[in-house]
C-alpha cells in the first residue's frame, strides 16, 4: 500500500486530470523500472459531460475468473457499485468505480489493485504520465 505521502501525490494527479475531463485525461501510472507493472485511470463522464466515475484498466494475467470478483478473493476492498466493464481472461481487465470515492482512497486503491492484482511490490515508486484525448 502506499504511504501518505504518495498517495496524496497520486491522488493530486486524479484530481488534476479530472478537473480537465473535457480533454479526456487518462492518467498511465507505471511501477519505476517495471513497466509491465501498470494501471490506467480514466475519468468517466455521463450523457451530460459531468464526471461519472473511473475506469481502471490493468493487466489481467494467470486467472480466468471475473475481474471484480477475483479482486475482491485477493483481498482488495473495492468501492460499493464497483463492476467489470470488460475484460480478457490472461490479458486485461477494466473496472468501474463510482465517482464519489475521495482522490486519496482511489490512489490506495490503485495502488491495492497493482501489489495484489498486477504485482508490484509494496509502496511502489511510481511514475504518471496524464494523456489527452482517450
Amino acid at each position: 500500500m502506499l504511504d501518505e505521502a504518495k498517495a496524496i501525490w497520486l491522488a493530486e494527479l486524479i484530481a488534476e486530470a479530472t478537473l480537465q475531463i473535457e480533454h479526456d485525461p487518462g492518467l498511465i501510472i507505471e511501477v519505476e523500472d517495471k513497466p509491465e507493472t501498470w494501471i490506467q485511470a480514466f475519468p468517466q463522464t455521463n450523457a451530460d459531460g459531468e464526471h461519472s466515475g473511473f475506469a481502471l484498466n490493468f493487466p489481467y494475467r494467470e486467472t480466468d475468473s471475473e475481474p471484480v470478483g477475483a479482486l475482491r478473493a485477493l483481498g482488495v476492498h473495492l468501492p460499493p457499485d464497483s463492476r467489470t466493464l470488460e475484460w480478457e481472461a490472461n490479458g486485461f481487465a477494466s473496472i468501474f468505480v463510482r465517482p464519489d470515492v475521495p482522490f486519496v482512497a482511489l490512489a490506495r486503491l490503485i495502488s491495492d489493485i497493482l501489489e495484489k492484482a498486477v504485482g508490484a511490490p509494496s509502496n511502489p515508486d511510481l511514475s504518471v504520465q496524464i494523456e489527452y484525448g482517450f
